[in-house]
């Protein structure tokens, strides 16, 4: 089974680019990658897991994590932005 069939592959590149955007916004601020790096690894995982028939507890459980992994993550850029002091360069 191919993780296509259970999660649209606009979501997971959409949210692969989140990712990417949450990892500049975060090196922006002056911020470590610690949120960054969780939503990708929860992500993944459950892309990963989502190639076996067994491992979606009920339908739409991985797309769900996705879409709130892509949100959350893209929320907590925001809030670090505009939160954080920018630590000076040199």
């Amino acid at each position: 089974m191919l993780i296509f069939d259970l999660v649209p592959p606009f979501l997971v590149g959409l949210f692969f680019a989140s990712s990417a955007i949450a990892a500049v916004v975060h090196q922006l601020s002056g911020g470590h990658q610690k949120i960054t790096m969780t939503f990708l690894v929860i992500g993944a995982v459950a892309l990963w897991l989502g190639s076996e028939q067994w491992a979606e507890p009920f339908p739409g459980a991985i797309k769900t994590i996705v879409i709130l992994a892509t949100i959350l993550q893209l929320l907590m850029a925001g809030v670090a932005y505009w939160l954080r002091d920018p630590k000076p360069r040199g």
